[in-house]
């Protein structure tokens, strides 16, 4: 008899709503998005739904335990931190080929073949990635350091003051093609930006092999610059004129035949009193720059009338002429990985957009 009046009594005070349906668990999910590592309500440091778990710098301790977060079975998880990735200090952390899987790996020393090693992988191809130890695991971070620049050709007096007055952003060396005949890619996967200016120059050649490296080197995310009219020529081949052939589909404009000079545009040397305008009002390199120079002031430019088969960034106007005239200032390929970007004009002209083109392929 009590027992049927204590069920009955319960019975009531659910109709009442004194007792309401039993909540669901804080590690209840559908999709792993819903998980997160944080603190419950309870003010215990849980994983769970975030719904019921809020983010707080008071678990992080407890939070950096695990390695990743997930649903499984419709509760989250934490996938603690491997001994693979564990480490106290830096010195416990090292990159080159897994013992037990063969693939390129960085994490705690124990479990790392460092007589194989994966340059890429490990450095990046413009070497600046590091193995730390961050809150007991090993991280790879990117050093915050100058990039390096390999001009190929004659840069002018203007471009290299721009440089030199930029070196905590950019530390650059200047070769001529002489030298680079022998182990090219090698030598190309040292510089974060590769340039080729060749526009004081009277030949403005290319062999074979290098633009080849060029174009592996861009394919493999290298960052490319071609001034104006440099590598329209094959050294082994007077017969091939243009970009295409030399460097493939990489370079955003192309040499068209001018019908008005009766010559290739690309030897259609202009010179031009004109200022450079912003065409993509959305591009990092000519933010907050609408013109250069200054409204009222022009540059003495030299430029061809290529056709751009890229984006264009930024063009040159003619000005001071009964019908103003306009034509590729700066245009970039768009490409899958790796960046490639084509001057119409020396880059030492304005040092304010060189700059921006720096900090943009950084």
């Amino acid at each position: 008899m009590k027992l049927f009046l204590i069920f009955g009594l319960v019975f009531i005070l659910f109709l009442s709503g004194c007792i309401g349906p039993v909540p669901p668990p804080a590690d209840k999910c559908s999709k792993s998005s819903e998980c997160i590592c944080g603190m419950h309500s309870s003010g215990n440091c849980i994983i769970g739904n975030k719904e019921f778990v809020e983010a707080d710098e008071q678990c992080a301790d407890y939070c950096d335990s695990f390695e990743s977060i997930k649903c499984e079975k419709n509760h989250c998880i934490g996938i603690e931190l491997s001994d693979e990735k564990f480490c106290d200090e830096d010195s416990d952390c090292d990159c080159g080929i897994h013992y037990e899987t063969k693939e390129c790996f960085f994490g705690n020393k124990n479990f790392v073949n460092t007589t194989t090693q994966c340059p890429d992988f490990c450095t990046g191809i413009h070497g600046q990635f590091k193995i730390k130890c961050t809150d007991n695991k090993c991280t790879q971070t990117m050093e915050d350091k100058p990039l390096a620049m390999l001009i190929i050709g004659s840069p002018s007096q203007e471009f290299q003051s721009v440089l030199n007055k930029s070196q905590d952003l950019v530390r650059y060396d200047v070769r001529s093609i002489d030298r680079l005949k022998i182990n090219i890619i090698e030598i190309l996967a040292h510089y974060d930006i590769v340039v080729l200016d060749q526009h004081l120059e009277a030949k403005k050649e290319v062999s074979k092999e290098l633009g080849e490296a060029i174009q592996k080197y861009v394919s493999s995310g290298g960052k490319f610059i071609l001034v104006m009219d440099s590598g329209i020529k094959r050294t082994e081949d007077s017969e091939i004129l243009g970009w295409e052939e030399n460097f493939g589909d990489i370079v955003p404009v192309k040499c068209y035949y001018d019908e008005v000079s009766s010559n290739p545009s690309c030897l259609n040397k202009i010179y031009v009193t004109g200022r450079i305008y912003r065409d993509d009002w959305k591009h990092p390199i000519m933010k907050g720059i609408e013109f250069a120079p200054i409204e009222g002031g022009a540059y003495m430019l030299e430029t061809f009338p290529v056709s751009v088969t890229g984006k264009q960034v930024a063009g040159i106007e003619q000005l001071f002429e009964s019908q103003s005239e306009r034509y590729p200032g700066i245009v970039e390929k768009k490409l899958v990985i790796g960046k490639s970007i084509y001057f119409g004009y020396d880059p030492g002209t304005s040092k304010e957009i060189f700059i921006a083109t720096l900090e943009y392929l950084k």
